[in-house]
């Protein structure tokens, strides 16, 4: 039997990762970040590490949940549609 709890679940999920994210995409200023580390810290699928050359997004992870973009101190990452 379905748990129909589950099955929403994943009808939501299936919508979001397959239809909404095409839409969206993220923009690291890497001249204006920090290097501080404090958006590795926070991203719930680890899509981001740090870099000699600033922070780098693991396209296949990012989830564009945008927690990395609010944490950041001087604002240089930025999900946008």
């Amino acid at each position: 039997m379905i748990n129909p709890d589950s099955f929403i679940y994943d009808i939501v999920e299936f919508i979001y990762f397959n239809c909404l994210c095409r839409f969206m995409s993220w923009n690291i200023n890497n001249r204006k970040c920090l290097s501080c580390g404090a958006c590795v810290g926070v991203c719930p699928v680890n899509a981001l590490r740090l870099t000699e050359h600033g922070v780098e997004v693991d396209k296949n992870k990012c989830i564009l949940c945008n927690t990395c973009a609010t944490i950041c101190p001087v604002k240089a990452i930025k999900v946008e549609k």
